[in-house]
């Protein structure tokens, strides 16, 4: 298990859903000395109404995710690879070389907390298949994980995401002729191109618009972006907001 874990929101069957994932496990990712998935899916006694628990019952979820994890990799040869909260349950993840072995020390472990109904399985997948195309982020949702660190980051250097500033976004195109069509859009929408480069066989476009840099505009932005970019057969490849800490619009 790598220390790169991160969460995002999405849905799943309909249903809002929290998944928390180790990102850092993709560089290995199928790991051949561990073909078997192996689950234990927990029952939220108390749960809200968007399926999710509430903050008294979180301690005890952590408790057992603490005790499960701590079980299996001191016995097992798994690695906890994530969970997913979703419609009043939290399914913990793991993959292993021996599905009936996790399967009985899940059991054991489970034992501990009565109060939980919870059902344990395995299954073979080879391939990661649950990891690599349920649990891992699609491209849109990586692009929030990554807002949120530069968020964060802004943050702990003092910033003030309320106030408004110039913010650049990087571009990237494979033909030429694709990003005066893309430029035209964007300066209907309130961007200046501030550069346009040639990259090797790549064409650089920076657009820049100013607006506050609190998280939830951020996403709006970078999303439409995003999107609007795939339109035009180019690569959302981030943004670069200076730090702003006086109302008066002081940045570092």
């Amino acid at each position: 298990m790598s220390e790169e874990w991160d969460f995002y929101l999405c849905r799943v069957d309909d249903e809002v859903a929290s998944i928390s994932v180790d990102l850092g496990a993709k560089a290995g990712a199928p790991d051949e000395s561990r073909p078997t998935l192996v689950w234990v899916r927990v029952h939220v006694c108390q749960p809200r109404e968007n399926g999710f628990p509430t903050k008294p019952e979180l301690a005890a979820l952590a408790a057992i995710e603490d005790r499960i994890v701590e079980d299996l990799k001191s016995s097992e040869n798994v690695v906890y690879i994530g969970r997913c909260t979703c419609d009043g349950a939290r399914d913990f993840y793991f993959y292993g070389s021996d599905g009936v072995s996790c399967e009985a020390r899940l059991t054991r472990s489970m034992a501990a907390f009565p109060d939980y109904r919870h059902e344990v399985g395995h299954r073979d997948d080879p391939d990661w298949s649950v990891y690599q195309d349920f649990l891992y982020p699609p491209e849109r949702d990586m692009q929030t994980i990554q807002n949120r660190r530069v968020r964060d980051l802004m943050d702990r250097q003092g910033d003030q995401p309320e106030i408004e500033r110039p913010i650049d976004h990087w571009i990237y195109f494979d033909n030429v002729n694709d990003p005066s069509k893309f430029e035209r859009v964007v300066v209907d929408r309130g961007f200046t191109v501030r550069r346009r480069d040639a990259q090797g066989d790549r064409f650089l476009l920076v657009v820049t618009r100013s607006e506050c840099a609190t998280l939830d505009q951020i996403d709006a932005t970078t999303l439409d972006l995003y999107d609007l970019a795939r339109e035009y057969n180019g690569e959302y490849d981030g943004f670069e907001s200076p730090v702003t800490k006086e109302s008066d619009g002081t940045v570092t």
